[in-house]
C-alpha cells in the first residue's frame, strides 16, 4: 500500500509523516495510546461519540498536540513567497549584508521554514523528533519566531486550526485501531536520516508517497 498525497492537501501529507514518527519512535506512540485512553475512553470505538459531545476535549490532548507540532518542525507542508518592497532590505545578522527585495521591480522572496526549523541556533539537536519541546518550560523557552510551520504575521495560514484539528481528531480515531508500518527497503536513500524525506508535489509530500502495512491493532494487548 502507497498513502499518495499528490492530489490532496498539506494536511494529508502532515499526517502521513506523523504515521511515519510514531512507526519509527514506539515510546512516543506508547504515551499517545495512554492519552488518548485517559481523555477518550479505554476502548477506542468510544472515541468519537466523545469527541461529538465533547469537541472541545481534543485541544485538551497536549502531549498529541506536542507529537503534531514536533512532526510538523521536522517536515513542513508548504512555503511561502512573498513581493520584495522598494527600501526594504533583507540584513544578514552575521555581517551586517544588506540584500535589496526591490531593484527595478519586486524580487519574489519564497521563505523557508525547513531550514529555520533545522538550525540549531534555534533548536536543539534539530534533526531529533522530541515532542517535549513543546510542553511545559520547554515551550515557552523556544526562540521568538523559530517555530513556523503555518508562517507568521498577517498573511499567515488562515486554515492553521482547521488542519490541527483534522489531525487530532484524525489520529485519536485511527491510532489505536491500525497499526502502520512503513516498508521502505533496505537500501532506500535517506535525507538526514530519514527515507521518508520531504518531496514536491503539488505540495510536499513524503518519498515514493509513504509506503506502508496496515493492519488491525490488537486492543486488548496495548
Amino acid at each position: 500500500m502507497s498513502v499518495n498525497v499528490n492530489r490532496h492537501a498539506t494536511t494529508a501529507a502532515s499526517l502521513c509523516y506523523l504515521y511515519y514518527v510514531l512507526d519509527t519512535h514506539p515510546a512516543v506512540l506508547k504515551r499517545l495510546i495512554e492519552e488518548h485512553e485517559d481523555f477518550l475512553g479505554a476502548d477506542p470505538a468510544e472515541a468519537s461519540t466523545r469527541i461529538l459531545a465533547e469537541p472541545t476535549i481534543l485541544k485538551r490532548l497536549t502531549y498529541t498536540t506536542a507529537v503534531i507540532k514536533e512532526s510538523l518542525r521536522l517536515f513542513v507542508g508548504a512555503g511561502t513567497i512573498r513581493s520584495g518592497i522598494k527600501g526594504y532590505d533583507l540584513i544578514d545578522p552575521r555581517n551586517n549584508q544588506r540584500y535589496p527585495t526591490y531593484v527595478n521591480g519586486p524580487f519574489p522572496i519564497m521563505v523557508r521554514a525547513f531550514p529555520i526549523h533545522r538550525n540549531p541556533e534555534n533548536f536543539d539537536n534539530p534533526d531529533v523528533f522530541d515532542p517535549e519541546r513543546f510542553l511545559g518550560d520547554n515551550l515557552s523557552k523556544m526562540k521568538k519566531d523559530a517555530y513556523r510551520p503555518f508562517e507568521k504575521g498577517s498573511r499567515d495560514c488562515p486554515g492553521q486550526e482547521l488542519s490541527m484539528m483534522e489531525m487530532r481528531i484524525t489520529l485519536a480515531l485511527t491510532i489505536r485501531k491500525f497499526n502502520l508500518k512503513t516498508v521502505y527497503s533496505e537500501d532506500a536513500p535517506e535525507v538526514m536520516g530519514d527515507p521518508a524525506y520531504n518531496v514536491m508535489f503539488s505540495s510536499a509530500g513524503p518519498a515514493q508517497g509513504l509506503p506502508v502495512k496496515v493492519t488491525f491493532r490488537n486492543v486488548t494487548n496495548m
